[in-house]
């Protein structure tokens, strides 16, 4: 049975209440796939038994395989990615041919951007801030040397996935991320998806009451998605937390997101859905 015949059948013990019968079903047929190793429907199969086991109240193994099902869902998206290089490669011959090479350095950069991106958010992901802040400073120097990093988590968002499932968690998400790309709209902002609920975005050439002035414009912004979470202690919609840190003289990057990090801590410490900003041993908030 294919993938959409074996789907189907199980929407209709889904719809039924049946979830432990269409959660047999979906484990065997990720065991014939990963067999067959049919990739493509290794990741659909981990995506469904993260619903079945969620409804299922079997959270350990529905964090599991949602998890295996994004991991998988990224090697398979640069794995595609290599793989029309090769084929725009040899259909164009631009290594053969000195006057394509444009076509193969815009080519490229489009790959590293899809590479550099988070699917979820269409922020910059990990990997892009790994290799940004290992290379030279001098190279990346903002013209006043000024820089303010925002550290920003979702306040109770376990217990918001624990009670809507991981895959509304998801589009809580990807709604924080069309916030922070709307705040990111020069090429002095930076928004990172750090990990998880956690966020990062680096201002060049921001002070520190400009960054206080972006933060509370995403405070107000989130909470103006009004997006329902009866699980929360402090609010009974989404909130975030956020931590600041400026640096005028820019020595190690690492240091300034550390900063950040702390104030994020104190943030969360101290209430929840605001921000602190740590400038050398001062705390404001």
């Amino acid at each position: 049975m294919d993938y959409d015949t074996i789907k189907k059948y199980t929407d209709d013990l889904i719809n039924k209440g049946d979830y432990k019968t269409a959660c047999e079903i979906h484990k065997k047929a990720l065991e014939t796939s990963i067999k067959t190793n049919n990739k493509k429907f290794i990741i659909k199969f981990h995506k469904l038994l993260s619903i079945d086991y969620e409804k299922l109240k079997d959270f350990k193994n529905s964090t599991k395989h949602i998890k295996a099902y994004m991991e998988l869902r990224e090697e398979w998206f640069v794995d595609q990615n290599n793989k029309y290089t090769e084929i725009l490669l040899k259909k164009y011959d631009i290594l053969g041919k000195e006057n394509k090479i444009y076509e193969l350095t815009y080519i490229k950069d489009i790959l590293i951007d899809k590479r550099n991106k988070d699917a979820l958010t269409g922020l910059l992901n990990r990997r892009f801030l790994n290799e940004y802040i290992s290379k030279d400073l001098n190279q990346y120097k903002p013209c006043t040397e000024i820089l303010s990093v925002l550290m920003i988590d979702i306040d109770y968002f376990k217990k918001y996935n624990d009670k809507y499932g991981h895959i509304k968690g998801d589009e809580v998400i990807s709604e924080i991320g069309k916030v922070l790309n709307e705040i990111c709209c020069t090429q002095k902002y930076m928004g990172i998806r750090y990990g998880g609920e956690e966020f990062l975005l680096l201002l060049q050439d921001t002070d520190e009451s400009e960054a206080v002035k972006i933060a509370e414009e995403i405070l107000n912004k989130v909470v103006n998605l009004n997006i329902e979470h009866v699980e929360s202690l402090i609010y009974k919609k989404i909130t975030v937390s956020i931590g600041i840190s400026t640096s005028e003289y820019i020595k190690d990057y690492n240091e300034v997101i550390d900063q950040a990090d702390k104030g994020l801590y104190l943030a969360k410490r101290s209430g929840k859905n605001k921000y602190v900003f740590i400038k050398e041993s001062l705390v404001l908030s």
